[in-house]
């Protein structure tokens, strides 16, 4: 009986040790996942120092952060299943259909009535219109001073310093002529040309006139003087109403 009893007792405190030797391994592997949450242990310490201070001054009871700290995370959770279940579909189900088919129609037809946004926008239009058909003008002012200078009789070319502006609006051709409208080499165009030759001879060819004794001068001092045979400046442009009409045709249209 004393062997029995004696073997009882070997056997329990080794059943005891397994479960201490079990206990040690499950605690040892719980403190290695808590030491690779946490950095250090001066952070564990100061966030649970902070929080027995929060506690402390607060003066409430375990009941009542319980209580709070459920229903944060039940607002959590339902934020979440809002964020990523409801809130795709309904947003392409719910929101867009009611945006497009029903508040759409319903803001248009208050603009054509001009109940929201019609002045405004009447506004806005006849600006642009306005702006576009009234083109801004241009003023040329003299820059000489003195008399105007005289040129020979029967020159067929403007003097090249001259630039020929507002040519008669789109009617007039490149030396400011006005364009006869009829289409090239008519019987009208061909009896046009023979009355101006005929124009041409029955106006007495005069003398040359005397030409000024002294210089003219600019407003700022320089001396004007006759080109003759110089070439024109090829980098100075020309208006060429055709383009420019054009050009604002396509701009306005652009505009519109």
């Amino acid at each position: 009986s004393a062997l029995r009893r004696t073997h009882n007792l070997l056997t329990s405190e080794l059943s005891r040790s397994r479960f201490a030797q079990e206990t040690l391994d499950q605690s040892t592997a719980a403190l290695a996942d808590l030491g690779e949450r946490y950095t250090d242990l001066d952070s564990l310490l100061s966030n649970s120092k902070n929080l027995l201070g929060t506690l402390v001054r607060s003066q409430k009871s375990d009941t009542w952060y319980l209580e709070t700290a459920f229903y944060i995370l039940v607002t959590t959770i339902c934020w979440l299943v809002f964020r990523r279940l409801i809130y795709g579909p309904a947003w392409w189900f719910i929101w867009l259909p009611f945006k497009f088919f029903l508040l759409k129609p319903v803001y248009l037809l208050f603009a054509v009535l001009g109940i929201t946004g019609g002045s405004s926008a009447t506004a806005a239009v006849s600006s642009v219109s306005s702006s576009i058909s009234t083109p801004p003008t241009i003023r040329i002012q003299p820059s000489a001073s003195g008399d105007r200078p005289t040129f020979r009789r029967g020159m067929n070319q403007r003097p090249a310093n001259v630039i020929p502006v507002g040519g008669g609006g789109a009617k007039a051709g490149y030396d400011g002529r006005p364009r006869d409208p009829s289409p090239e080499g008519s019987m009208s165009q061909k009896i046009g040309q023979m009355a101006e030759a005929s124009r041409e001879q029955a106006v007495p060819q005069k003398e040359e006139p005397q030409q000024p004794t002294q210089p003219q001068r600019r407003g700022d001092g320089t001396i004007l003087q006759e080109r003759g045979d110089i070439p024109r400046n090829p980098k100075k442009k020309m208006w060429e109403e055709d383009v420019e009409a054009a050009k604002h045709q396509m701009r306005k249209r652009d505009e519109l």
